[in-house]
């Protein structure tokens, strides 16, 4: 399943069910998640789905970015809890042998990865959980940029 937009375009998505609604009805029923950089993340980790982070922009951008932030991390969990919980593939780190090999272990809950990023997660949702969760994350966000 793939989680869209109401406006998005996916060519090419034949045998692919796109899903145009609330990502939380796609959350809900995840075990592990393969998420972009950006409020995707926040929304995984306030869910409870185990990710692995991943991102490619345009050469240009990414040479820009990285000598114009100082952050040490891209995804907000990350940088909510000030240390690397999550996975983040970036540029070229971001393969499909990759993005397997660190979502294979999050299937099984007993797993030492598994259990970390589960722990992760209550702790994310601990600090930012309840209603006007994504605007107190925002708030912590902005803190450490």
């Amino acid at each position: 399943m793939v989680a869209g937009t109401e406006r998005g375009a996916y060519p090419g998505a034949d045998g692919i069910l796109v899903h145009r609604g609330d990502p939380l009805d796609v959350f809900v029923s995840a075990d592990v998640a393969l998420a972009k950089s950006g409020t995707t993340t926040l929304e995984c980790a306030l869910a409870g789905v185990p990710m692995v982070i991943g991102y490619k922009a345009q050469w240009f951008t990414a040479w820009l970015a990285r000598r114009l932030t100082e952050v040490p991390y891209v995804a907000q969990p990350n940088l909510i809890l000030d240390r690397m919980a999550f996975p983040e593939l970036l540029q070229e780190e971001c393969t499909a042998t990759s993005l397997v090999a660190h979502a294979a272990p999050l299937f099984d809950p007993t797993s030492p990865t598994g259990k970390a990023q589960r722990e992760a997660l209550a702790e994310i949702r601990a600090k930012v959980g309840g209603p006007g969760a994504a605007a107190r994350a925002a708030a912590l966000a902005m803190e450490l940029v």
